[in-house]
């Protein structure tokens, strides 16, 4: 009897062997399968997450392209890319009139593109005035909404009484090339 049940289960022993690599080799193809599957839901949760994380920041990114947008503007009208000499000489001679300055002359002097951002438009103005009105006026002229900048500036004493000084300087306005 013994031998018998030995003989038993080897056998069931071998069966339950045989089915197991039976079953496993017929089932990893689908063992394979649901694994990909499995690694593919979980690249998608992984992106969902990240869109939905994005999508969060949304109103934010919206913001803050509007405050770059209108911060562009801004500084693209401080440093325009085309040179408007006619818009420019307007409004150094607005600011002259605004602060009683006489100006006898008002000439450009050329371009200089030699730095590879800005170009720089010069105008040499020979102009009579009082101290304080020539303060307000170059004052004026830096703080508009152009990039202005006065250079080499001579002032003389004069005998008029109106305008107690006489000078000259060049007057610098940038565009971005």
């Amino acid at each position: 009897m013994k031998k018998d049940q030995l003989i038993l289960g080897g056998t069931l022993v071998g069966l339950v062997f045989y089915a197991f690599i039976f079953f496993q080799m017929l089932l990893s193809p689908k063992i394979a399968e649901i694994k990909k599957v499995t690694g593919e839901i979980e690249a998608a949760k992984r992106e969902l997450t990240n869109a939905q994380l994005m999508q969060a920041r949304l109103p934010e990114l919206k913001y803050r392209t509007q405050v770059l947008q209108k911060q562009i503007a801004f500084l693209e009208q401080k440093l325009p890319r085309s040179a408007n000499r006619p818009d420019f000489i307007k409004t150094i001679s607005r600011a002259a009139q605004l602060h009683g300055i006489r100006m006898n002359t008002l000439s450009p002097q050329g371009e200089d593109a030699s730095s590879p951002q800005v170009t720089e438009m010069m105008f040499s103005i020979n102009f009579n005035a009082s101290i304080h009105a020539l303060g307000k006026f170059l004052a004026d002229l830096a703080q508009g909404d152009r990039i202005i900048v006065g250079r080499d500036l001579v002032v003389s004493a004069s005998q008029d009484k109106v305008y107690p000084i006489s000078g000259s300087c060049v007057i610098y306005a940038f565009t971005v090339k």
